[in-house]
């Protein structure tokens, strides 16, 4: 009993401070925090009710029943919402709910079977002596169950083998991860019957996700996901541990009119239009695979993007590129103002931060150039 109850509580005491210290610390509204969020909740019924069926255990018939269905949903349940944890992380859900039609079949059914499980012992049984025993139906959830799980690493692994950059094959391995403790878990769960680590790989598994979110709150900008200018300070002090100096390409890139867009159409239109050029830039960036380039949002409606020993084809393609990109943005969307950036680019041999500082001040300068010429040309 003691390990039933020391097992489950610590993992609800880690899933509530991961689930406080998000709902404090990020924004609720995100799809992908909420999910999160869902997965924390899920977890913490499903050790609860670990605790009551083996509480209930031999006691009585109806805790039994209902503390073990509660388990088998929350299990269920919590490995779908990974699903759709990793669909939103890879950004493959333009509609989420397009995604849960299509998906949710299985795990619907599943859902169904377990609650009809007093009438069937499809998944479990009860005895005289009010004690658990496996169903015929346990195998039909571990398929599902393992599917969902393989379906979300391969949707995962597609997605850090096709990144074009090397930023975006790290920021989207970090979830290949979960699977790891999460299959760890449940061969133990299906080889050693009446062990509970069900949840203690579940708790692992989260708590890999949270770290690597606690990481981006450091060197990620929320309202975009792009690095931070803390980041961009990190970059900045590895420049005097390279053995040589490397040539340093720096993009400036301020948004044009933003203001205008703030007070015309208001701050939530505001945050939508800075997301919109992110997203252009990300494109933009992720087309240039053959040297390291890395994007920032430096501070308000300014973007920096670093590119090491880029050639000059490279650099004409990042500049067209955003061109293009924007237009393109602004052909296909339905907002109401219109995306325009003006860019300006600096490039030098960077040994050390105050090298790119000058740098930096260079490519301002240019943007500022260009900010100029097309006010004198409207």
């Amino acid at each position: 009993m003691i390990y039933y109850i020391e097992t489950n509580v610590i993992s609800i005491i880690i899933a509530l401070v991961m689930f406080l210290h998000i709902r404090q610390n990020t924004s609720r509204n995100e799809t992908s925090r909420l999910i999160f969020n869902a997965m924390l909740i899920t977890l913490g019924i499903f050790c609860l009710s670990d605790i009551a069926a083996y509480a209930f255990r031999g006691r009585s018939y109806a805790g039994v029943q209902i503390a073990n269905i509660i388990y088998l949903l929350m299990m269920s349940l919590g490995i779908y919402e990974w699903f759709l944890y990793v669909v939103v992380r890879m950004e493959l859900a333009f509609s989420l709910k397009k995604w849960v039609l299509f998906t949710g079949a299985p795990a619907l059914i599943l859902n169904i079977l377990i609650l009809l499980n007093p009438l069937t012992g499809f998944f479990f049984t009860v005895d005289d002596a009010l004690l658990y025993h496996r169903g015929s139906g346990v195998p039909l959830s571990w398929l599902i169950e393992w599917g969902y799980m393989l379906a979300a690493f391969a949707l995962n692994l597609r997605k850090v083998l096709h990144a074009g950059t090397a930023y975006r094959r790290h920021e989207y391995s970090v979830y290949l991860y979960y699977i790891v403790p999460m299959a760890l878990a449940a061969v133990c769960q299906m080889l050693f019957y009446g062990t509970t680590v069900t949840q203690v790989g579940m708790t692992i598994a989260l708590l890999l996700v949270f770290i690597n979110t606690l990481g981006n709150l450091v060197s990620h900008d929320e309202l975009t996901g792009l690095n931070n200018k803390h980041a961009l300070m990190g970059f900045v002090d590895s420049l005097s541990s390279r053995s040589a100096a490397p040539q340093v390409t720096i993009f400036m890139l301020d948004a044009d009119d933003f203001k205008f867009i703030n007070d015309t159409y208001g701050h939530l239109k505001g945050d939508q239009a800075l997301r919109d050029f992110a997203d252009v830039l990300k494109k933009v960036v992720g087309a240039v695979t053959a040297n390291r380039m890395t994007l920032y949002r430096y501070a308000g409606d300014e973007f920096v993007i670093v590119a090491v020993n880029a050639t000059e084809a490279q650099i004409e393609q990042v500049k067209t590129g955003i061109q293009d990109q924007i237009e393109k943005k602004n052909r296909e969307s339905n907002e109401p103002y219109e995306l325009s950036l003006s860019v300006g680019c600096a490039t030098g041999i960077v040994a050390d931060g105050h090298g790119f500082e000058v740098l930096l001040r260079s490519a301002d300068e240019d943007m500022y150039r260009a900010k100029g010429s097309k006010r004198r040309t409207s």
